[in-house]
């Protein structure tokens, strides 16, 4: 008998598969556009550095960056093998990928979870165009690669719950240790993680296509696996942030630090992010449809805002926007879809689109604004909190920086033969600029 898929199913793996590849291949040759393959800060020159270490066999340790320095330095031996390929250049291509690959795992999320293809396109467009995503994509920070670990695990962890799939499970437990290997406080995701696995292992779901319930000692065995995962991540936090949990004791004495980091013009998510407004709107109809899958990624939220808001630095140093709110971006703007779904199927009028049409070009004109003037803006650099609340650091009041400064877009500077010869997207990797 035959056992191949229905062609209905293959169908849809194949424009799943068709879409997912159009939506990387759209976002990637959008970040070449706005790359610039140069450093912004010195947290950008230290990951070159233990990467560069690493290949040299001289690191003691993976430096902060843990996996992002891994795949640094396995770029970066790459590029040293390739002739006329800058090897800095090429390290700083890493983000434009990860963020690409996030955005298509937001969309097989919004699959995963039912909703119209549309829809889910949309959603990974929004975080891809409309966020600081695509500025973060061009610059050298670990952020954008733990916003993709974070956004895989919760795709895998929904996989997990809908197919019973325990390699699903596995990946996911991987994504999510890469997430807090590169960046520690993204431990916070992990009580919800083991909460999420716990109910859907004990659901009446649990049972098998086969019609046969997990044994009960796999369910064990994984729970108890969970909570040794959770018990190490959070020793990790409590070991690394001592001081932030002293803080977090003392909170209302940060208080001023928590509102800079949601409504001030130099840093705030209200500012820099616009399209959460979406977000939030649509949170309660997700909700109602999803409550678990809102636990999964709304539970961590309001401790990652508490912990970013009692460092010490929380405006996160030469930066645009929230830096520290980047890895959580996915998770924060994903209920959007519970508003773009009945517009896409025809159950809301038209007129819907307004709104969300207005904001996202809002968003869209905001992030275009970071990725195409970059560090030379006054706010990139700004090292003072007591001026974030100022209006001029909003960012769409740096409009007028765009004819003050020289962009910081690679491609305007391409001259010679070279320039015209060769397509931009090689050039990309082939800009002569020294490496260090």
């Amino acid at each position: 008998m035959d056992q191949s898929p229905a062609p209905a199913a293959q169908n849809r793996r194949l424009q799943t598969a068709a879409l997912s590849i159009a939506l990387f291949t759209l976002l990637v040759g959008v970040y070449l556009l706005s790359y610039s393959g140069i450093y912004h800060s010195g947290d950008e020159i230290g990951y070159v550095r233990d990467a560069t270490q690493i290949i040299r066999a001289t690191a003691s340790s993976l430096g902060h960056g843990g996996p992002f320095a891994l795949v640094l330095a396995s770029v970066l031996g790459v590029a040293q093998k390739i002739p006329f390929v800058g090897t800095l250049q090429a390290q700083f291509l890493i983000n434009i990928v990860s963020t690409g690959l996030g955005a298509v795992f937001l969309f097989l999320l919004g699959l995963e979870l039912k909703y119209d293809r549309r829809a889910a396109l949309i959603v990974a467009l929004l975080y891809g165009l409309a966020s600081p995503a695509w500025v973060y994509s061009k610059l050298l920070f670990r952020d954008p690669f733990v916003a993709t670990a974070l956004i895989a695990l919760a795709y895998f962890l929904v996989r997990f719950r809908v197919h019973r799939s325990f390699v699903s499970l596995g990946l996911g437990i991987l994504a999510g240790a890469i997430a807090i290997a590169t960046r520690p406080s993204a431990a916070v995701v992990a009580p919800f993680v083991l909460l999420y696995v716990t109910v859907a292992l004990l659901a009446q779901s649990g049972v098998s296509k086969s019609g046969k319930r997990i044994p009960r000692p796999v369910v064990v065995f994984v729970v108890v696996v969970l909570l040794i995962a959770v018990g190490a991540s959070l020793a990790a936090v409590f070991t690394l942030y001592t001081k932030w949990l002293d803080r977090l004791l003392r909170f209302f004495e940060h208080r001023d630090a928590l509102a800079g980091l949601l409504v001030s013009p130099g840093r705030g998510i209200l500012f820099y992010v616009p399209i959460v407004v979406l977000a939030l709107a649509g949170l309660v109809r997700f909700a109602r449809r999803h409550p678990w899958e809102t636990v999964l990624l709304y539970g961590p939220i309001p401790f990652a805002l508490l912990m970013v808001s009692v460092h010490p630095m929380w405006w996160g140093g030469w930066n645009w926007g929230p830096r520290y709110v980047v890895p959580f971006l996915p998770y924060l703007l994903f209920p959007i879809i519970a508003l773009i779904e009945p517009l896409v199927t025809g159950q809301w009028p038209r007129w819907g689109w307004i709104p969300i049409i207005a904001v996202f070009v809002l968003s869209f004109v905001t992030e275009a604004v970071g990725a195409a003037i970059g560090p030379n803006t006054g706010t990139f650099q700004n090292m003072e909190p007591g001026t974030f609340f100022a209006w001029y650091y909003a960012p769409l009041a740096l409009l007028g920086s765009l004819s003050q400064s020289n962009p910081d877009l690679a491609w305007l500077y391409l001259r010679g033969g070279a320039a015209s010869a060769v397509s931009v997207s090689y050039t990309h990797l082939t800009l002569p600029t020294s490496d260090l």
